[in-house]
């Protein structure tokens, strides 16, 4: 059975979300402990540690209106805690957008990342993410 080449699909929804959507910085928190007898106090500075990363993606930001499940979901949060908006991110091979927190275009100010889903049918081709994000 041939399989179906997905690389078409993927630089269509990159060509499309470049010219319609926006940059969105995408940031992971540090998780090194500030002291170790303590974990509840969390980072001292989770943005800004040494395990921190960041990543500029194009995306697209739309209401959550009836979306549908997309192939593999992580939920960030418990069930209770809806997005206020979704982030529709192309997928960029390499780029796993999973184990980030928050997200900033610059004029929103941070938004907290609640639920992740991404679109790879062929288990390899990363077409789409949605990202559910809210203040």
């Amino acid at each position: 059975m041939a399989s179906f080449d997905y690389a078409e699909i993927q630089a269509t929804v990159l060509n499309l979300l470049t010219e319609f959507g926006s940059d969105f910085t995408f940031l992971g928190f540090d998780p090194t402990l500030a002291d170790n007898t303590k974990p509840w106090n969390g980072p001292s500075d989770a943005r800004a540690g040494a395990g921190a990363a960041s990543t500029t993606q194009i995306a697209v930001l739309v209401p959550p209106s009836g979306l549908g499940k997309l192939g593999q979901s992580f939920m960030v949060e418990d069930l209770e805690k809806r997005p206020e908006q979704i982030l529709v991110v192309a997928g960029v091979d390499g780029v796993d957008l999973s184990n980030y927190n928050e997200v900033d275009n610059g004029s929103l100010g941070p938004l907290k990342i609640v639920a992740i889903q991404k679109l790879i049918p062929d288990g390899s081709t990363n077409i789409l993410w949605f990202i559910g994000v809210k203040r």
